[in-house]
């Protein structure tokens, strides 16, 4: 038997991947060609008992069912979806994702430096998505009362 070798030790979560095929999806139903910030958000947020959106609901008090914080920003992730203008369609490009999800994506592999296995977790993509200022903005907008 031939032995495989693995080019990276790290894994990714299965809620992440179910995270990423959701992004994936949600994109390809709006038809857009990039996978954006704000539909890799969509699709942590969206997946079942993340812990990402676990912790948003934890820091702004969205414990009840009528103050889901999660469900808030969902909802204007899809209102935003829906004007979401088409330009940057190709018909015969398949879906990507955009340069800074690229860029937060290599730079979690690349951050970890050991050897031994380790599991990428939505957790972690969200701690890096909303270093992104831009995100970190609309999304204190979306949960601060008004």
């Amino acid at each position: 038997m031939q032995e495989k070798k693995f080019l990276s030790s790290r894994l990714i979560s299965l809620q992440l991947k179910q995270a990423i095929n959701l992004a994936f999806l949600k994109a390809k139903k709006n038809n857009t060609n990039t996978v954006s910030s704000k539909f890799l958000l969509y699709g942590i947020l969206k997946t079942n008992n993340s812990l990402a959106a676990k912790t948003i609901n934890n820091l702004y008090g969205g414990q009840t069912l009528f103050n889901n914080k999660v469900d808030k920003i969902l909802t204007q992730c899809e209102l935003e979806f829906k004007t979401l203008k088409n330009t940057n369609i190709i018909d015969n490009e398949e879906l990507n994702f955009s340069r800074p999800i690229r860029r937060l994506l290599f730079s979690i592999f690349r951050a970890i430096k050991n050897d031994n296995t380790r599991v990428i977790t939505t957790f972690e993509v969200l701690n890096l998505l909303i270093r992104n200022k831009p995100l970190r903005v609309w999304i204190k907008s979306i949960l601060s009362d008004k």
